[in-house]
């Protein structure tokens, strides 16, 4: 009789979770569409400044070229012509330029590009009122963090041409899947952490380099509070596995980086670059 009681408590609080998120997820959408107005009513005009936006936009155009001509997508001869450049380095943010691939072929290159801009701020606040709901348990507080993580100034001033930049949705689904991977014992969340730490580097090289430096400080501390857990036999596996989540995922790109760095002399970069 208990064991149903507990069984029917956790999948109503299961539904009302559900239930609240997609409420959340919509409110977001909303938000968003009104507070970066007009973007989504004009998909044929870029958002921002122009600048550096042409740049990413013509990333989201080589990449569908490239992987439909069966071409390295981080390697172009139509710049530095004839001999070419490595696009490794560059800000061609992978995932933002793989997601454009089928959204071009639906939409167009702007539209696309337009699409992907919007859903960093709806995906930005979902994920931080994701973040702070499961830290406080408090909806209100949870939606309140949401707004002003995806609607900070920060993402707003880089919104005006830094794809790279305003990429910044994955960050949170990491640090609640990093801390679930601590308190928890699910290797579920371990293997989900390793994904969004691929996420994010996908997006952005330097936020990557901020999430392991949070990660570092935040095993600091739990070791300073909590060493007991932190040292449990349990607990470092899950964090190997999280770590193995990320290097084997990440291992393509990783290779592509390495060899570019052994190889500067011949290609754009420089040893004091």
């Amino acid at each position: 009789m208990n064991m149903s009681f507990c069984y029917f408590s956790r999948l109503k609080l299961k539904f009302a979770h559900n239930k609240n998120n997609i409420i959340t997820l919509a409110a977001y959408t909303v938000l968003s569409l009104l507070l970066t107005y007009p973007v989504a009513f004009s998909p044929e005009k870029i958002p921002g400044y122009g600048g550096d936006s042409y740049q990413f936009i013509w990333f989201f155009w080589w990449f569908q070229k490239s992987l439909f001509s069966h071409l390295n997508p981080f390697f172009t001869s139509l710049i530095y012509y004839p001999s070419g450049v490595s696009l490794v380095f560059s800000t061609i943010t992978p995932f933002n330029s793989i997601l454009s691939v089928p959204l071009q072929l639906f939409f167009g290159l702007i539209p696309a590009n337009n699409l992907i801009w919007l859903l960093t701020f709806i995906i930005s606040g979902f994920g931080g009122y994701l973040l702070v709901r499961y830290l406080t348990g408090n909806e209100k507080a949870a939606f309140i963090s949401g707004l002003i993580f995806s609607f900070s100034p920060y993402h707003f001033a880089h919104a005006l041409g830094h794809m790279n930049l305003i990429s910044i949705q994955w960050i949170p689904f990491y640090i609640m899947y990093l801390i679930k991977t601590f308190r928890e014992k699910n290797i579920k969340n371990a293997f989900t952490a390793g994904i969004f730490l691929l996420l994010t580097a996908a997006c952005d090289y330097y936020y990557l380099l901020y999430l392991c430096i949070f990660t570092l400080l935040f095993l600091a501390f739990s070791l300073w509070t909590d060493s007991a857990n932190v040292l449990r036999a349990d607990t470092i596996k899950r964090f190997f596995i999280m770590g193995i989540t990320f290097l084997i995922a990440f291992s393509p790109l990783l290779y592509l980086l390495i060899t570019e760095m052994v190889r500067s002399g011949t290609a754009y970069m420089y040893t004091g670059g």
